[in-house]
């Protein structure tokens, strides 16, 4: 009868183990300290089976194990309560930078998405109190109810990513997996640029530079820049293409910037190492009103473009993807505004991920994963993040897809398109 006690018992903390692995180590840690000090008990009552032993024995026994449960449950409940405590400071320093600092939530907490929110803020609160949430898994939550790419709490990107509903569902469809920056010829009419990144470094500048000299040698009649796959970086990367693709001028929204504490802390310390000049002006007109957010530009439209500014190319294309995003995306914008000449391709939209910018790097105090907050919105309350940019003319499969270095069936498709 004892035995079969103790299989079940031991059956029923295995599986609570199991359960709880994933919360927290000790809990774990716990749950075994109780499993041994029965099994000691359990066999103990086993050789109590020999009437030797004596009942005074086996209370003195039975008073030892009550109070080795009580001293690990005191220890246990010390622990959890501080990591309760750790979790709620990872969480309300979430909280505090979503609601003071983040571009994007006054736009997208109007009417009852206010309510969800809150409603949502106070259920994540009672599970890290319960002990059932960390609070960098409530707080990947919390983010993905804002629908922004921008916006992420990420150790592991997936983390935030599978709670938001927009992504569910989507795969890729582009043919594109070239990350290496490259230029060239392909046709006697048609020059090709791959772009993958608008990252902010002096490599990409120069190699922007670089594929524009070269491209003006050739002489060549179409110009093609994929940017299929390109996520992003800095708007100033981009720049050069402009002078190449505009053949008008044309208008853009401007950006206006949430004016925290927080955010201008972040621009004083990490984005004056970029431009300190640009970091003082913009502080200037921070500090200068009480305004929750500030226009750092002259006007809320900004003029782009140039008229008739370059005679080649006659025929340009952007090619792009659902991967295509942020700066890479503002920089479609761009074109579209400038540029009457330039198509842009594709199988699908871009991903979404331009309505909230300037993001600021921060860390949870007590986890230290990192925490991305666009600090700026355009003037216009225009969505584009919800549907992505849409391209100007779809690139059908082909029968045989095709795939060599920096061509393949798409690249192929506007090729023949441009010279046809």
């Amino acid at each position: 009868m004892t035995v079969k006690i103790k299989c079940r018992i031991s059956k029923f903390f295995s599986e609570k183990i199991k359960i709880f692995s994933e919360k927290n180590l000790l809990i774990r840690h716990f749950i075994l300290m109780e499993f041994y000090w029965m099994n000691l008990f359990l066999y103990l009552c086993k050789l109590n089976t020999n009437k030797s032993y004596s009942n005074l024995f086996m209370k003195r026994l039975f008073c030892l194990f009550v109070l080795a449960l009580v001293y690990s449950v005191n220890l246990f409940s010390q622990q959890w309560l501080k990591d309760t405590a750790n979790d709620r400071r990872d969480f309300d320093f979430v909280v505090n930078e979503i609601e003071n600092s983040y571009a994007g939530f006054e736009r997208k907490t109007v009417g009852e998405k206010f309510n969800e929110y809150n409603s949502l803020k106070d259920t994540l609160y009672k599970q890290i109190h319960s002990g059932r949430r960390t609070g960098y898994d409530a707080a990947c939550e919390l983010v993905g109810f804002f629908e922004d790419f921008h916006l992420h709490c990420s150790g592991y990107f997936s983390d935030f990513f599978r709670y938001m509903k927009r992504n569910q569902g989507k795969t890729a469809v582009s043919l594109h997996n070239n990350t290496k920056f490259s230029y060239s010829q392909v046709t006697e009419k048609t020059f090709l640029i791959n772009f993958p990144s608008c990252e902010y470094s002096q490599e990409t500048f120069d190699f922007v530079k670089q594929s524009v000299e070269a491209y003006k040698n050739t002489k060549c009649e179409n110009l093609i820049i994929d940017i299929r796959g390109n996520i992003g970086g800095g708007d100033k990367a981009w720049l050069p293409y402009i002078d190449l693709l505009a053949d008008k001028v044309g208008q853009v929204w401007a950006l206006e910037w949430k004016n925290s504490k927080e955010n201008r802390l972040y621009i004083d310390t990490a984005y004056r190492k970029y431009d300190s000049l640009w970091a003082d002006e913009t502080l200037r007109k921070m500090n200068a009103t009480k305004d929750e957010y500030v226009l750092i530009t002259k006007d809320s439209i900004e003029k782009v473009g140039f008229e008739n500014h370059q005679t080649l190319p006659l025929r340009a294309a952007l090619v792009i993807d659902n991967e295509t995003a942020s700066s890479a995306e503002q920089f479609i914008l761009t074109v579209k505004a400038c540029s009457d000449k330039t198509v842009v391709y594709g199988r699908q939209g871009s991903k979404g991920c331009i309505d909230y910018s300037n993001l600021k790097i921060v860390y949870l105090p007590f986890s230290n994963y990192c925490l991305s907050v666009p600090m700026s919105r355009k003037v216009a309350p225009i969505q584009y993040d919800e549907k992505g940019l849409p391209y100007d003319k779809y690139i059908p499969p082909s029968d045989k897809e095709i795939k060599e270095g920096d061509m393949d069936s798409e690249i192929y498709f506007v090729i023949k398109d441009l010279e046809k």
